[in-house]
Protein backbone atom coordinates (compact mmCIF):
# COMPACT_ATOMS: atom_id res chain seq x y z
CA UNK A 1 0.00 0.00 0.00
CA UNK A 2 2.85 2.35 0.40
CA UNK A 3 4.24 1.52 -2.34
CA UNK A 4 1.39 3.20 -4.24
CA UNK A 5 1.59 5.83 -2.14
CA UNK A 6 5.39 6.39 -2.90
CA UNK A 7 3.82 6.58 -7.05
CA UNK A 8 1.20 8.95 -6.73
CA UNK A 9 3.55 11.33 -5.16
CA UNK A 10 7.03 10.92 -3.56
CA UNK A 11 7.59 11.09 -0.02
CA UNK A 12 4.23 10.82 0.64
CA UNK A 13 4.64 7.22 2.25
CA UNK A 14 7.12 8.84 4.23
CA UNK A 15 4.87 11.19 4.93
CA UNK A 16 1.88 8.81 6.38
CA UNK A 17 4.32 6.74 8.79
CA UNK A 18 5.47 9.79 10.14
CA UNK A 19 1.56 10.94 10.92
CA UNK A 20 1.13 7.44 12.27
CA UNK A 21 4.44 7.78 14.74
CA UNK A 22 2.96 11.52 15.92
CA UNK A 23 -0.04 10.13 16.84
CA UNK A 24 1.22 6.89 18.87
CA UNK A 25 3.30 9.32 20.52
CA UNK A 26 0.40 11.34 21.01
CA UNK A 27 -1.73 8.70 22.42
CA UNK A 28 1.15 7.35 24.20
CA UNK A 29 1.50 11.04 26.31
CA UNK A 30 -2.44 11.04 26.70
CA UNK A 31 -1.87 7.69 28.62
CA UNK A 32 0.35 8.44 30.81
CA UNK A 33 -1.16 11.70 32.03
CA UNK A 34 -4.53 9.54 32.10
CA UNK A 35 -2.61 7.06 34.32
CA UNK A 36 -1.30 10.41 36.86
CA UNK A 37 -4.44 11.73 36.79
CA UNK A 38 -6.01 8.35 38.31
CA UNK A 39 -3.24 7.57 40.48
CA UNK A 40 -3.87 11.26 42.02
CA UNK A 41 -7.97 10.96 42.36
CA UNK A 42 -7.10 7.29 44.37
CA UNK A 43 -4.64 9.27 46.54
CA UNK A 44 -7.21 11.31 47.33
CA UNK A 45 -9.59 9.28 48.16
CA UNK A 46 -7.37 7.07 50.62
CA UNK A 47 -6.97 10.14 52.50
CA UNK A 48 -10.49 10.82 53.09
CA UNK A 49 -11.47 7.23 53.99
CA UNK A 50 -8.37 7.64 56.60
CA UNK A 51 -9.66 11.33 57.52
CA UNK A 52 -13.55 10.03 57.75
CA UNK A 53 -12.63 6.60 59.80
CA UNK A 54 -10.33 8.70 62.41
CA UNK A 55 -13.65 11.46 62.45
CA UNK A 56 -15.54 8.43 63.36
CA UNK A 57 -14.13 6.69 65.73
CA UNK A 58 -12.92 10.39 67.55
CA UNK A 59 -17.12 11.12 67.61
CA UNK A 60 -17.66 7.93 69.13
CA UNK A 61 -15.23 8.13 71.91
CA UNK A 62 -16.83 11.12 72.46
CA UNK A 63 -20.25 9.66 72.78
CA UNK A 64 -19.02 7.08 75.16
CA UNK A 65 -17.04 9.20 77.67
CA UNK A 66 -20.21 12.06 77.91
CA UNK A 67 -23.07 9.34 77.29
CA UNK A 68 -21.43 6.57 78.99
CA UNK A 69 -23.43 3.96 76.23
CA UNK A 70 -21.26 1.73 74.08
CA UNK A 71 -23.94 0.66 71.07
CA UNK A 72 -24.46 4.19 69.60
CA UNK A 73 -20.63 4.76 69.56
CA UNK A 74 -20.14 0.97 68.52
CA UNK A 75 -22.49 1.70 65.13
CA UNK A 76 -21.11 4.88 64.56
CA UNK A 77 -17.11 3.20 64.49
CA UNK A 78 -18.37 0.67 62.37
CA UNK A 79 -20.18 2.35 59.89
CA UNK A 80 -17.14 5.57 59.68
CA UNK A 81 -14.35 2.62 59.22
CA UNK A 82 -16.50 -0.04 57.05
CA UNK A 83 -17.14 2.32 54.16
CA UNK A 84 -20.90 2.74 52.68
CA UNK A 85 -21.14 -0.78 52.33
CA UNK A 86 -20.95 -1.61 55.70
CA UNK A 87 -23.54 1.45 56.62
CA UNK A 88 -26.13 0.27 54.14
CA UNK A 89 -26.08 -3.39 55.85
CA UNK A 90 -26.23 -1.87 59.28
CA UNK A 91 -28.81 0.36 58.65
CA UNK A 92 -30.82 -2.46 57.00
CA UNK A 93 -30.33 -4.59 60.25
CA UNK A 94 -30.92 -2.01 62.56
CA UNK A 95 -34.12 -1.67 60.65
CA UNK A 96 -35.17 -5.16 61.13
CA UNK A 97 -34.41 -4.66 64.80
CA UNK A 98 -37.19 -2.10 65.22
Amino acid sequence: MLREYESFKTGLSDHVISTIDEGIKARNRHNVQCDLLEERRKNRGQWAGILLSFFGVSIASGLNYLTGGWVLPAVIVIACVGGPGTATVLARYLDKMR
